[in-house]
């Protein structure tokens, strides 16, 4: 029986090979001239003739492994593994990024898909959170609106603080704290001092508020002559650092804690108070010189009445002298 030659295990232009680009033998591709690869699918004439030297397309400098460990180079390109789940996938020119890898937020992948996606970042060739608008942060887990820090007179934190991923970071410094930077342990139950600064601004242009704050003010005002009395209101005062008056107002809160009301006086009592003692020193002012004028006046009579009665003396006088000269010159 005679025995087989080695070209017997040839197998010329089988399909395993591309599609002839080689010979199936003993079970692996030999491939023809110009190409390369297990399957002979690579052309030399564009990328090279040697594998080796084309894994260079599969790493990128400094990198260890080809494909990052996460795929297969061929033909000087990476082709990267698939995962058993067929929603996670390996992407990127090196398999260097996927989608499953990204920072996660209360066990969600950035977040959850109503929040963000994890994607490839073409500038740091890396796995990151692409967030959707409304959301910020590694895991899109800050949300850019701040609604859940506005206190009830609209402004953010009570203008005490800062918003931050939703959440108010309160001035240290400030005897208000809480979730919206409204709450005082140290103060009377009443609001006076956490109204006083939207008042402030909208009726006097005054305060510590910005425009852009003063603006987040949701109270409603009413200038007065004086504090009417008005069912669930408080009354309240400050003194205005600028010209130390004293300001009275009072705030009514709706049913349902959605309005507010400030009630304030016109006048500050400063102001008032000046008023009153301008027109106490007029009418004063006034009065002395009415005195002053009567007692000319008096004076003036007085001395026409004496200058009449030394007149009429005079008078009286010479005629008493006349006679006597008379009745002497008549004796004679």
């Amino acid at each position: 029986m005679g025995g087989v030659g080695m070209g017997q295990g040839k197998i010329e232009g089988d399909d395993v090979c591309t599609f002839g680009n080689g010979s199936l033998i003993c079970g692996e591709c030999m491939c023809k001239d110009g190409r390369y690869g297990k399957k002979c699918e690579c052309s030399g004439d564009v990328i090279g003739n040697e594998e080796d030297e084309n894994e260079s397309g599969c790493r990128p400098a400094n990198a260890t492994h080809v494909c990052f460990g996460r795929g297969e180079c061929v033909c000087g390109e990476c082709v990267c593994n698939t995962r058993p789940d067929p929603r996670e996938v390996i992407s990127g020119t090196y398999c260097e990024c996927d989608n499953f890898s990204c920072a996660r937020y209360k066990g969600e992948l950035c977040g959850g898909p109503e929040r963000g996606d994890c994607v490839c970042d073409t500038k740091t060739r890396q796995s990151a959170c692409k967030c959707r608008a409304g959301f910020q942060g590694l895991a899109c887990d800050c949300p850019t609106r701040q609604d859940s820090c506005r206190a009830n007179n609209g402004l953010i934190c009570n203008a005490l603080g800062n918003c931050t991923c939703g959440e108010c970071r309160c001035d240290p410094n400030s005897r208000f704290q809480g979730a919206r930077c409204d709450e005082c342990a140290t103060c009377s139950e009443d609001q006076c001092f956490f109204h006083q600064a939207c008042l402030q601004c909208k009726a006097f242009n005054a305060g510590r508020l910005t425009k852009e704050q003063c603006d987040m003010c949701l109270i409603e005002i009413q200038e007065v002559e004086t504090l009417p009395y008005v069912e669930n209101s408080k009354n309240c005062s400050f003194v205005d650092d600028t010209d130390n008056c004293s300001i009275n107002f009072a705030y009514q809160t709706s049913d349902d804690r959605q309005k507010i009301t400030i009630f304030y006086e016109k006048i500050p009592i400063c102001a008032r108070s000046m008023t009153g003692s301008l027109i106490e020193g007029q009418n004063l002012l006034i009065l002395i010189g009415g005195i002053v004028l009567s007692i000319v006046l008096i004076g003036v009579v007085l001395a026409l009445i004496y200058r009449l009665w030394t007149y009429i003396q005079d008078r009286k006088e010479y005629a008493q002298w006349v006679k006597d000269q008379q009745d002497a010159n008549w004796e004679k």
